[in-house]
């Protein structure tokens, strides 16, 4: 594709040079690790997954038109739907299916990742809402492609993904500007919550109510979760932190010293730990142009609604790197992609003469 001159090698226009710059750092800082602390062998294994999500991605998927990239959209919340769709079938019909059903009866389906199968849903439904208010497509099926998703939701028994699709939701709405909607929202939600709290456990998978909707009546964090060992971890990485911050331990090289054997589930802990300062830097400037890509936008004539869901999506990618380690799987990259795109092709479509 690169030699028939069908990737973009600018997929973020003038942004292009600051992206490629942050991958650098970003990646330059764990190699480093790797190569004074780590292992190059697995190093050279990861840093090849973060080019190709962060590098060869965008150029394949970025700085198309208009129209290519709403089409995307529409094919990214269909997939999700479908993927919600088969996990939900499983559950019903084949939970001891290991493959898609973990044996605490929560559903990771195709993604194999009970909480990251939460965090893609709660995005789809911020993408869903973001083509009907853009007029993209029309109520019927926005309910269509919105209830599987929801309900996929529930299934995964994420605390993660249950409070990112309420922040993502109530965001976009809120920046979308319009306050008849935002009013409609905040009644139908009380609604909601009214009716939840009466009467939730009669009618909500029992997997949620275990995980989720208990430890929300209660209060008891011991109930949402793993929260306290994941918070554990970050105890720990924050003491491991203080001798890492200018050499990291190197990619995949925490739970080799971490005393519980694992990860931890915070990416920014994690890069930093891993790949210290220059890394974590380069990280962070990642959702940053992001965020400028989308703020542009945002105060745009024609481009508002656009720049709403860019931001939104930055806002929700930053909050989930608190609950998950590295970020170089595909369907971290491409609603991050997706997202920075509409702004993009809509900036690009607006600056041409009418």
């Amino acid at each position: 594709m690169l030699a028939t001159r069908r990737l973009a090698t600018q997929p973020f226009g003038r942004q292009t040079p600051s992206w490629y710059a942050a991958v650098a750092l970003f990646l330059f800082g764990l190699m480093l690790g790797s190569l004074v602390k780590g292992n190059p062998t697995t190093a050279t294994t990861v840093f090849a997954q973060y080019i190709f999500s962060f590098v060869l991605l965008p150029m394949a998927i970025c700085a198309r038109p208009q129209s290519e990239i709403i089409f995307l959209v529409k094919i990214f919340v269909v997939s999700v739907a479908l993927i919600m769709l088969h996990g939900a079938f499983m559950m019903a019909f084949n939970p001891e299916d290991v493959r898609f059903v973990s044996r605490s009866g929560r559903m990771y389906g195709l993604v194999e990742r009970e909480n990251a199968t939460g965090a893609l849903g709660a995005v789809a439904l911020v993408f869903c809402q973001w083509l009907y208010f853009s007029r993209k497509i029309s109520v019927a099926v926005l309910l269509l492609l919105s209830a599987p998703i929801a309900y996929g939701i529930l299934l995964t028994g994420s605390n993660t993904g249950f409070f990112l699709a309420l922040i993502g939701s109530f965001l976009l709405i809120f920046l979308s500007g319009s306050m008849r909607l935002l009013a409609a929202s905040i009644v139908v939600a009380f609604a909601v919550l009214a009716v939840v709290a009466l009467w939730g456990e009669y009618f909500l998978p029992e997997i949620f109510v275990k995980r989720v909707y208990g430890a929300l009546q209660s209060g008891d964090t011991s109930q949402a979760g793993t929260f306290e060992d994941r918070f554990a971890l970050n105890q720990e990485a924050l003491e491991m932190a203080r001798e890492t911050i200018w050499i990291g331990l190197g990619i995949e090289q925490y739970r080799v010293v971490s005393a519980h054997g694992a990860p931890v589930h915070n990416t920014y802990l994690l890069t930093l730990t891993e790949g210290g300062l220059i890394s974590l830097i380069g990280l962070i400037c990642l959702p940053a142009i992001a965020f400028y890509i989308g703020w542009r936008a945002f105060f745009g004539r024609h481009t508002h609604l656009s720049g709403a869901l860019t931001i939104t999506y930055v806002c929700l990618f930053a909050l989930s790197l608190n609950g998950f380690a590295h970020i170089y799987a595909r369907f971290w990259a491409i609603p991050l992609l997706l997202a920075m795109s509409v702004s993009l092709s809509q900036l690009v479509a607006a600056s041409r003469p009418r």
